[in-house]
């Protein structure tokens, strides 16, 4: 018989209820808190050594079904982020603009001999670009069906043309610079200014997408 893999609700349910499960075990305690200014944000963070053992508070059924509720309203600005970027994304795939400036670059390399060492190049930054900004990871599967081709008429095998949108938008999506389901999560999870240090992550995009080409 075939395992089959449990919804993903299913999944969160469980992992609730282990956590939930968790607090009728697990020591109590906390440590004492501090504001600090590092690179111009307030950040509260821990301080060394003020670790106290508290009363174990376990949680019910009650806390078990308002986890969920309370945890959309306290992450709602990261939520609705997510949702505005992922419904941006699929409208640009959805009008075909992609496919189309691939179909572009294609012709481009077409009309001169020397300009075919320049497609990969340029089609892998534009996927690490694509990683970088807005957070393409997977959804370079669709694009396989354009570069594959576009690597054959060119000399190359199929390991090329797949690896084009898979390579570069994996570089792009590692050394992201405005990816917001990475970087723009983990600064509002952090409490820092939102996407703040950009210049030091471009120069790791800009050594990975080098890297890749090469």
């Amino acid at each position: 018989m075939k395992l089959k893999l449990p919804d993903t609700l299913v999944l969160l349910a469980a992992v609730l209820t282990v956590f939930a499960a968790l607090t009728w075990v697990v020591p109590a305690g906390s440590f004492d808190r501090e504001v600090k200014t590092i690179n111009g944000s307030d950040r509260t963070l821990v301080v060394p050594g003020t670790y106290t053992a508290q009363e174990r508070n376990p949680s019910d059924f009650s806390d078990l079904i308002l986890a969920t509720i309370k945890g959309f309203q306290e992450s709602s600005d990261i939520i609705v982020f997510i949702f505005m970027v992922a419904g941006g994304f699929g409208i640009i795939l959805k009008t075909g603009a992609i496919e189309a400036g691939l179909q572009s670059v294609v012709r481009w390399s077409g009309q001169k001999s020397g300009r075919k060492r320049w497609v990969i190049p340029i089609l892998v930054t534009l996927f690490s670009l694509a990683g970088a900004t807005f957070g393409m990871s997977e959804e370079g599967m669709v694009f396989v069906l354009v570069t594959l081709p576009l690597a054959f008429a060119l000399g190359y095998d199929s390991l090329v043309g797949v690896s084009i949108p898979f390579v570069g938008a994996g570089v792009g999506f590692a050394g992201a610079f405005l990816n917001p389901f990475t970087v723009g999560i983990a600064h509002g999870i952090a409490g820092l200014t939102p996407f703040s240090g950009w210049e030091y992550r471009i120069l790791v995009w800009v050594v990975f997408t080098g890297a890749a080409i090469v």
